[in-house]
């Protein structure tokens, strides 16, 4: 009796791995017909594959935009959600969804699901102002409220106040001594959607720093290099409203050193930078004093 069992298990598999393949054929060809702009061939198509595979996300996915395709926006819309439940590429499933819902008049659910895709981290700010899929929704009073969470999504660093801790060293300075004596020029910028701030210094030699806030490690993170390839790199945080920074700094011949920086915001909207080195990180002596003066 155990051979014809292990005969009609081998028949099964056979089977379902013949099941498997043809509806592989049927998605393939589907693809196809999607690429030659043949809707309702490659709907068909689809529809058969997943009679078979009823399970595959990517297929769904594909006969969502066969439907869409044949402006048949209602049932895409399905389609697409049907697609993202089964996670296959979810939030561009769930962004046709709301193409579709817009197009199909159903604007209540459209709002509801780009609510959810926002909640998400939806950052495709670029996709939501220009695609005129969405022009029936942008006339709706709900509108603004999504365009400000999709805006919050695509610049995080610009909505955190801990991005925006070291904003005060923003600007084009002339950078002097604290007795008068020119130093430097400095020039320090935003970049990014607010996510670093990048520093180009000019004075006894050019350098440049990269810096940002790590909202891992829940630090500041500065990266520095100049032109005679000394490379420092700091992390620190703001202390009673000083950026304080600390780490280890080596010159081109790797020879290492331990350094602090402090900048403090001082009045008539200039920043203090005081560098401190010390070749143990026990010892410490002030090694500068710089004070950036607001170009004019």
């Amino acid at each position: 009796m155990k051979y014809p069992l292990l005969v009609l298990a081998m028949l099964g598999c056979a089977f379902t791995f013949s099941m498997e393949a043809s509806a592989q054929v049927s998605a393939n060809a589907g693809e196809k017909a999607l690429s030659d702009k043949n809707f309702a061939l490659a709907e068909k198509l689809f529809r058969d594959s997943l009679r078979q595979n009823g399970n595959s996300g990517e297929e769904w996915f594909g006969l969502a935009d066969a439907l869409y395709g044949e402006q048949k926006f209602g049932e895409a819309a399905q389609a697409y959600n049907k697609a993202a439940s089964l996670k296959f590429q979810s939030m561009r499933s769930q962004f046709r969804q709301v193409k579709s819902l817009a197009r199909a008049g159903q604007s209540d659910r459209a709002f509801e699901v780009l609510t959810e895709l926002n909640k998400q981290g939806f950052p495709n700010l670029n996709a939501l102002t220009t695609d005129t899929d969405l022009a029936p929704l942008r006339s709706d009073q709900r509108w603004q409220a999504a365009l400000d969470a999709t805006t919050a999504n695509a610049t995080p660093c610009e909505h955190t106040p801990e991005n925006r801790q070291f904003d005060f060293w923003i600007g084009e300075w002339n950078v002097e001594t604290t007795t008068g004596q020119p130093a430097g020029t400095s020039k320090i910028e935003r970049i990014l959607n607010g996510c670093a701030l990048l520093e180009n210094w000019s004075g006894g030699g050019d350098g440049k720093s990269l810096n940002i806030y790590n909202a891992n490690k829940k630090q500041w993170q500065q990266f520095w290099v100049d032109a005679g390839g000394e490379v420092h790199e700091y992390s620190g945080n703001l202390v009673n409203g000083e950026m304080k920074f600390e780490g280890p700094a080596s010159d081109h011949d790797g020879h290492r050193t331990m350094r602090r920086m402090t900048f403090t915001k001082l009045d008539a909207g200039r920043v203090r930078q005081r560098g401190e080195v010390s070749p143990d990180g026990t010892t410490w002596s002030i090694e500068y004093e710089l004070i950036y003066v607001p170009k004019t």
